[in-house]
C-alpha cells in the first residue's frame, strides 16, 4: 500500500488500478499501471483501450486521465500522450489476447481526482525541497546536557524561526520541520530536518502556472546557490477544509515540538554534511534573502537564456563530456546577456569588445580570487577559442591549440563571468559578493587552482 507521505520526486513508484476518462467514470474503466519516474516523463500502460479509440489507428492524447488504485486512492495524470499500441489479439501465436496501449504523462497528482485542468488550482502550497537544510548550516539547534550523568544525555531541540517574506504575488515562508520516527529494523528514534517552503495566495492560481512561475525558478535558484541539482520532493496543495497542524503542514507528519526533550539513547540523528561545493549559503545574504529570491524570480523570464545556459552547462552530466559545446554555450549566454542589457558594441570585434567590457567590470572580483590579471590577454583568448569553434577557420587552428590557456580554464573563467553576471543581476550587494568569493566553504575558492595562470 502506498503512503502519501512517501510519494517523492526521487523514487520510482508504480500505481496499479483502474483508469478512465473523466466523462466515462462509471461506464468504462481499463485496468493498467502508472509508473512514475524521477525527473522524467511517466509511463501509463493500459491493458485495453478506451471505447472511443477501439477502432482508430491514430494515436490518442488526453488532457486528463483519472485512476483509482487497489486501495481506492484517486490519481490524476496530466498531459497524457499515446506513444505505442500493440494489438495482441491479431497475433496468431500470442496467448495474450489483449490490446496494450502505452502513454507518457507529465504530472501525477496523488490523492485527488481533477476532471479538467481548469479545476487544477489552489490557494496554498507546501513544498519540501531536498537537501535544503545544508543551505541553512546554523539551524541545527540541538543542545546536549550531560552534567549530571555521562551515560544519560538529554537533547533539547529548538526550532529556528521561519524566514518569511513576500514573493511576487504570495506570502512565502521557509522553515524546517523536524521529523522523527522508527521502524522494525531500526527501533531507535531517528531525527531529521526537512525544509519546507509554503506559498499562500490571496486568489486561486492554476497548478501549472504555480509550477512555471514559482517552483521551476526556485529549483534553479537553489541549484545555483548550492551548486547541485535541487528538486522539490513533492507539492502538497492546500484546499479549503484541509487540516493543517500548527506549523502549517498536513497533520499526519510527525514533528518534534520546540524544546521537546529526548534521551540520547532514543535519538539517532541522521548524517548532516555541509557541502564544500556550494556557491553561497543563506547567511551570506544576511537579511536580504527574500529580496534576492524575488529578484531571481523577476529576472528569470527576462534572462531565461542566460540562466538556462549556465545551468545546462554545469548541471547537465551529459554535456560534461563535450567541453567545446559547454564553452560555446557559456559564451552564447554571455552574449545573450549583452544583447538583453543593450551592451552591444560596434563591430569590428563586437564579441571581443563585449567580453573585454565584462572582464573590466568584474576585474576586482576576479582578481580577489586569482591575483592581478591581464585583461587584453584574457579577452583575446576567450574570443579566439570561440571564433575557431564557431567557424572552424583553419587559419585559427594554431591559435586554438597553442593558446596561453587550456579550454578547461576558459570554461571555468567564462563560467565565473556568467556567475558574476547572475549575482549582480539578482542584486546581491558588492560587499556580500566579496564575502562569498572569499568564503572558505564555497566553490569559488576552487577557482584559485583552476585559474592561477591568469596573470
Amino acid at each position: 500500500m502506498q503512503d502519501e507521505n512517501k510519494i517523492s520526486n526521487y523514487e520510482k513508484k508504480e500505481f496499479e488500478g483502474w483508469w478512465y476518462l473523466p466523462q466515462n467514470e462509471k461506464t468504462q474503466r481499463v485496468f493498467g499501471k502508472a509508473i512514475f519516474y524521477p525527473n522524467q516523463l511517466g509511463i501509463l500502460l493500459l491493458y485495453g483501450v478506451f471505447e472511443e479509440n477501439a477502432e482508430k489507428d491514430i494515436k490518442s492524447n488526453y488532457e486528463i486521465i483519472l485512476g483509482e488504485t487497489w486501495n481506492q486512492v484517486p490519481i490524476t495524470l496530466v498531459n497524457v500522450f499515446e506513444i505505442k499500441r500493440v494489438d495482441y489479439t491479431a497475433k496468431k501465436n500470442s496467448k495474450f489476447k489483449q490490446i496494450v496501449t502505452k502513454y507518457t504523462f507529465s504530472q501525477l497528482i496523488y490523492n485527488y481526482p481533477f476532471s479538467s485542468k481548469d479545476e487544477m488550482y489552489g490557494k496554498s502550497f507546501y513544498v519540501p525541497f531536498s537537501n535544503l537544510r545544508n543551505w541553512f548550516p546554523y539551524d541545527n539547534n540541538f543542545n546536549k546536557d550531560n552534567k549530571n550523568n555521562n551515560d544519560h544525555i538529554i537533547l533539547t531541540y529548538t526550532r529556528p524561526k521561519p524566514r518569511k517574506f513576500k514573493l511576487l504575488e504570495c506570502d512565502c515562508s521557509i522553515y524546517p520541520i523536524h521529523q522523527n520516527g522508527s521502524s522494525v529494523t531500526t527501533p531507535n528514534y531517528w531525527s531529521d530536518e526537512t525544509y519546507w517552503v509554503s506559498f499562500k495566495f490571496k486568489n486561486k492560481i492554476l497548478i501549472e502556472e504555480f509550477i512555471v512561475q514559482y517552483i521551476k525558478p526556485l529549483e534553479d535558484f537553489f541549484s545555483f546557490a548550492m551548486n547541485t541539482v535541487i528538486r522539490p520532493e513533492k507539492i502538497a496543495i492546500g484546499f479549503e477544509g484541509l487540516k493543517l497542524n500548527k506549523v502549517g503542514i498536513p497533520e499526519n507528519i510527525q514533528i518534534i515540538e520546540p524544546n521537546e526533550v529526548l534521551e540520547d539513547n532514543q535519538v539517532r540523528q541522521r548524517d548532516w554534511v555541509m557541502s564544500s561545493d556550494q556557491k553561497f549559503l543563506s547567511y551570506n545574504l544576511g537579511s536580504g534573502l527574500g529580496n534576492i529570491i524575488n529578484n531571481w524570480l523577476l529576472r528569470y523570464t527576462e534572462l531565461n537564456t542566460v540562466f538556462e545556459g549556465y545551468l545546462a552547462t554545469f548541471y547537465n552530466t551529459t554535456l560534461k563530456n563535450y567541453p567545446k559545446i559547454r564553452y560555446l554555450t557559456l559564451l552564447q549566454s554571455i552574449e545573450s546577456h549583452c544583447r538583453i542589457r543593450n551592451l552591444n558594441l560596434p563591430k569590428p570585434d563586437g564579441l571581443k569588445s563585449k567580453l573585454k567590457s565584462l572582464v573590466l567590470i568584474f576585474k576586482p572580483y576576479i582578481e580577489c580570487l586569482v591575483g592581478i590579471i591581464n585583461v587584453d590577454k584574457i579577452t583575446q583568448e576567450l574570443n579566439h577559442k570561440r571564433q575557431y569553434l564557431t567557424h572552424l577557420n583553419p587559419n585559427e587552428k594554431d591559435k586554438f591549440l597553442n593558446g596561453s590557456y587550456t579550454l578547461d580554464q576558459l570554461i571555468q573563467l567564462s563560467g565565473l563571468i556568467l556567475e558574476l553576471i547572475i549575482l549582480t543581476e539578482i542584486e546581491i550587494p558588492e560587499k556580500n559578493i566579496f564575502v562569498i568569493l572569499n568564503s572558505g566553504e564555497t566553490t569559488f575558492r576552487k577557482y584559485k587552482k583552476l585559474l592561477n595562470q591568469f596573470n
